[in-house]
């Protein structure tokens, strides 16, 4: 068994006949020897030690905890846009759909404040920008979005409906017509539009007299974004031809005279 051995060397000068311990050089005439059993001393040390190191591993490990739960930093979430298609109304203004990639079962809601194309004209697969993104909701403090993004969409061609306008005319023996013609382009868009014919059905004189136009078609710098109609129809009057003129006689007619053919006689001698 482990045993402690103490041992103290006496001599015999001491006072009164009293052993007194004995200096190196003293010849040595007895000792005192103890001998304790440290077992239990041993085994409450080496429990004291394993105690120590798992409270050590303890408070470490708490410590690395406490740590790591100061340390949880916002997550990055990936706010993405998708761009809705549009039909020409002259801006730029766009509208999107946001989505993006938050933990499953958390609660956000993304929004934006300008979505916006390069350039109001046609075009597919036009560059949108969306700005003033951001997030709200019981879960928003958890992350950190982006506050822009890029997308694209399409801006299609807007009808224009080219309208014509008949203009009255005196008969002259032809059905041409003439037409004056508006459309429904967008305020401040720069439009021309022309014609190539327009035509009475026939040539005789009436009032709304059904006009054919065709041949329409539009230029100018915002002729593009539009796509217009060929061919329209109105109505016109066709009215008399006043007719005057002088008599051999020199007497005078007007319109309401009625004139009587004459059948020319051969002379006779």
């Amino acid at each position: 068994y482990p045993v402690e051995v103490r041992y103290r060397p006496l001599s015999a000068s001491g006072p009164a006949g009293e052993a007194a311990e004995a200096d190196d050089e003293e010849e040595l005439e007895d000792a005192i020897v103890a001998a304790t059993d440290i077992d239990e001393i041993k085994s409450a040390e080496e429990h004291r030690r394993v105690m120590n190191l798992e409270l050590h591993h303890r408070v470490n490990n708490s410590l690395a905890m406490i740590q790591g739960i100061a340390n949880i930093t916002a997550r990055t979430l990936t706010v993405s846009a998708t761009g809705v298609n549009k039909v020409y109304n002259g801006n730029t203004n766009a509208t999107v759909t946001l989505s993006d990639d938050r933990v499953a079962g958390d609660t956000l809601t993304a929004s934006y404040t300008t979505a916006g194309f390069t350039d109001k004209h046609v075009g597919t697969n036009k560059t949108v920008n969306v700005g003033g993104i951001s997030i709200s909701g019981s879960d928003a403090g958890n992350y950190a979005a982006n506050t822009t993004a890029t997308t694209t969409a399409n801006i299609s061609v807007r009808n224009l409906t080219v309208s014509a306008t008949g203009v009255n005319k005196v008969y002259d023996g032809t059905n041409t017509a003439t037409v004056t013609l508006s459309d429904n382009r967008v305020a401040g868009d720069v439009l021309t539009t022309s014609y190539t014919t327009a035509a009475f059905l026939d040539k005789n004189v009436g009032t709304n007299k059904p006009v054919s136009v065709t041949g329409i078609s539009i230029t100018g710098p915002d002729a593009g974004n539009y796509t217009a109609n060929t061919s329209a129809a109105t109505t016109a009057n066709i009215t008399a031809f006043s007719l005057t003129g002088t008599t051999p006689s020199g007497s005078t007619f007007g319109p309401n005279l009625q004139l009587t053919a004459l059948r020319e006689e051969p002379m006779t001698k």
